[in-house]
């Protein structure tokens, strides 16, 4: 065993040797080290080769040399262990509000996709044992592994005898495998390492410390604490032998960010343990290779640890939960963490009626928290293994006096951490910004046109006409209309300046003009007297084309197009997903923007609601009794984010979209034709696109500057 150790030593000091040179060539190249990412994946899928043969060959084997009687048994002590376990990890969720600070901020966010359903017949049913494989779907491949282990234990012995001896080989060769790759840990890490320290944001973390602290103490608690102390005090391996042996599994887990791809070390380290500890090693073999595919179905530690982004996220936003809702939070959390974390959060973020744009926010997260969940599920399930095997085998040891030394230092540790992390963030943490605060990444980029102030427009009775743009040169000053609600085309920011895709756009067009310009507020009734009568030249502010609207001005051809949608409460979304549900919205108050059509559309799409006109989208944003508001995606998707009580949401049938123009007064087809040329210079040029990037997609909430490294920031290289 003394070589075994040394070998284990020098392995883990090599890994921690590589990891260590990683983040020191990721700080000196930073981006630049970015090339080396196909090598970091290639790693990674190293690392996966043999998990799913291991399971599944592990599985048919272990089910096939023993009888029901001893499944039964493994199960029962199983789900002993994790009830234990999963029960100490939801207590410290419950008790993370104490470890926020007493302020909260409203984030701001990333237009984001919803993730895909969960489809569960597919994940735990193998129709296809070939698919499974394939499409890495572990629930589906241990079910089936299951189900040929059970048949192949109830055949004769003199049948199955030859199988099993197959099996037992390559088992042997798929553990063969693991040694092999993981001597190369010490390389592939490194580059792993040397990715992530390039590619991670230091604003990203300013923004995620109070969250990342919380979760990657809580995942060092169980790491270094809770887990090892659990098998210490029920088994007779040593807590230092424990965590020792594992080290490296660990480690490898942690840079990876996936605690399968080191199960077949797992499963020999821990037989390596429970042996030590005094059991017969075909035993040991036979138990621990039936406990760890079975443990991996289950949410382990690191997931259900991430329930606690709920109460995070319910104070980034301003919010509370209550007792209540956490309650609710901890009992349907654990079940829906079956399945991906991913799509679990929105569906969590829903129940407790919290905004779901929060889901984003955990996405930016992930590069840490992945890393430090696979490090947990790694022991964990090292952990609940040696357990359960010991269980089985007679080798679990109950003593009341260690029991409560454990209880008691855990409650001392738990309670330090949870306190010091509220008292540590709230002496340093600045406050986050709030309302039309979280959308001031947004500015006008220049060229800029020279500004004028309007006070009056006065009619001028000899005002020809068809003559405007001569008129325009004639002034020097091109006069714009807008809505100050159009956000992002057009809207006031939280220091009054005016800024918007439109906006922008506007200076465009009056520099090309060469003239100077000015902004004029004009009201959504009747915009087309505002420009008939001379006070504006021309309407750039997210207008949609109507045919109405055609007979009384001139539109411009296209510029962009938005989608139909609905910004309603959070806790409402589920109502407005699907038209199915939306037509059986019975008591629903819509809010209707002035445009011709829009209310005989929303009546289209739900007969039994109530529809009632806005002026302004600030008229209705407050009024408790609005169950929605029919307003453009786009636009739905910015107000929720000054409003993050809001949701933007689209029906999944809706495909439907508006057309955007710019209008200038009836009968100026010059002033047209030369938006009309300008529009088009605009697209050929990319210009269009890239405005859109960065006023619709939201490409200035999310600015991605070359990170900070010594190459370039300390050394001066390009």
């Amino acid at each position: 065993m003394a070589d075994s150790d040394q070998q284990q030593n020098r392995l883990f000091v090599r890994i921690l040797w590589g990891i260590g040179a990683g983040i020191l060539t990721g700080l000196v190249f930073g981006d630049a080290i970015q090339p080396l990412s196909i090598l970091a994946t290639a790693f990674i899928r190293l690392l996966q080769v043999n998990v799913l043969p291991y399971l599944l060959g592990s599985l048919i084997a272990s089910l096939g040399s023993r009888g029901t009687a001893e499944i039964k048994l493994v199960a029962r002590y199983l789900i002993a262990l994790l009830v234990l376990v999963w029960g100490l990890a939801l207590v410290l969720v419950l008790i993370s509000p104490l470890a926020f600070p007493p302020f909260a901020g409203v984030p701001v966010f990333d237009v984001s996709d919803p993730p895909a359903p969960i489809d569960w017949l597919d994940l735990y049913i193998p129709a296809n044992p070939f698919h499974a494989l394939s499409n890495n779907l572990i629930p589906a491949v241990v079910v089936f592994g299951i189900l040929a282990g059970i048949a192949l234990g109830q055949m004769a012995q003199e049948r199955k005898a030859a199988l099993l001896q197959a099996m037992d080989a390559f088992n042997e060769a798929m553990g063969r495998v693991s040694k092999m790759i993981v001597r190369l840990s010490p390389y592939g890490l490194f580059t792993i390492a040397a990715v992530s320290a390039g590619q991670m944001r230091i604003d990203d973390l300013l923004r995620l410390q109070v969250w990342l602290h919380f979760y990657i103490g809580a995942t060092l608690l169980f790491t270094l604490w809770i887990l090892p102390s659990l098998v210490s005090r029920f088994t007779g391996v040593p807590y230092m032998r424990f965590l020792r042996t594992m080290s490296s599994a660990i480690v490898t887990a942690a840079a990876a960010g996936d605690a399968v791809v080191v199960l077949p070390l797992i499963a020999e380290s821990a037989k390596e343990l429970v042996v030590e500890a005094g059991s017969a090693p075909d035993d040991v073999d036979r138990t621990i290779s039936v406990a760890i595919p079975i443990l991996i179905n289950f949410p382990h530690v690191g997931k259900l640890l991430t329930l606690a982004f709920v109460p995070f996220a319910a104070w980034f936003s301003g919010s509370e939960l209550g007792l209540k809702r956490l309650l609710l939070l901890v009992t349907a959390g654990p079940l829906s963490l079956f399945g991906n974390i991913n799509a679990a959060m929105p569906f969590l973020l829903n129940i407790v009626r919290l905004p779901a744009d929060l889901f984003s926010l955990f996405t930016m997260s992930s590069l840490v928290n992945a890393r430090f969940g696979a490090m947990v599920a790694a022991t964990h399930v090292a952990a609940l293994a040696v357990l359960v095997t010991s269980a089985i085998l007679g080798r679990v040891r109950i003593s009341l006096a260690r029991v409560a030394q454990f209880a008691a230092v855990t409650i001392v540790l738990v309670a330090g951490f949870t306190l010091s992390t509220r008292a540590i963030f709230s002496s340093v943490l600045p406050p986050a910004p709030s309302g039309l605060s979280t959308l001031s990444a947004f500015d006008l980029r220049p060229p800029l046109a020279a500004a004028e102030r309007v006070a009056a427009v006065v009619a001028d009775a000899n005002r020809v006409r068809g003559h405007r743009l001569e008129e325009i040169r004639a002034r020097g000053v091109l006069r714009v209309g807008y809505f100050d609600d159009a956000m992002p085309w057009a809207f006031v920011n939280a220091s009054g300046h005016l800024v918007g895709h439109d906006i922008e756009a506007g200076h465009r067009l009056a520099s090309q003009l060469g003239v100077r310009l000015a902004f004029l507020r004009v009201s959504r009734t009747d915009p087309y007297l505002e420009l008939d009568g001379g006070r504006i030249d021309v309407l750039m502010t997210g207008y949609r084309a109507t045919v109405a609207r055609a007979e009384k001005m001139e539109l411009s051809h296209p510029y962009q197009h938005e989608h139909l949608g609905f910004m309603v409460h959070d806790y409402d979304r589920g109502k407005f997903e699907s038209l199915e549900t939306m037509q059986q919205g019975a008591g629903f108050l819509i809010a209707v923007p002035p445009i011709e059509g829009s209310v005989e559309a929303v009546k289209q799409l739900m007969p039994l609601a109530v529809t009632r006109t806005f002026a302004s989208i600030n008229d209705v944003i407050g009024d408790p009794s609005i169950t929605a508001i029919y307003v453009p995606l786009e636009r739905a998707y910015y107000w929720s984010q000054v409003h993050p009580e809001f949701a933007a949401v689209r029906p999944a049938e809706l495909t439907a979209a508006n057309t955007l123009v710019y209008a200038v007064p009836d009968g100026e087809v010059n002033l047209r034709s030369l938006i009309d040329l300008w529009i088009e210079t605009r697209r050929a040029s990319g210009e269009a696109d890239e405005a859109y990037d960065y006023w619709v997609r939201g490409r200035a909430l999310r600015p991605r500057v070359a990170r900070w490294s010594v190459l370039r920031n300390v050394l001066g290289a390009r």
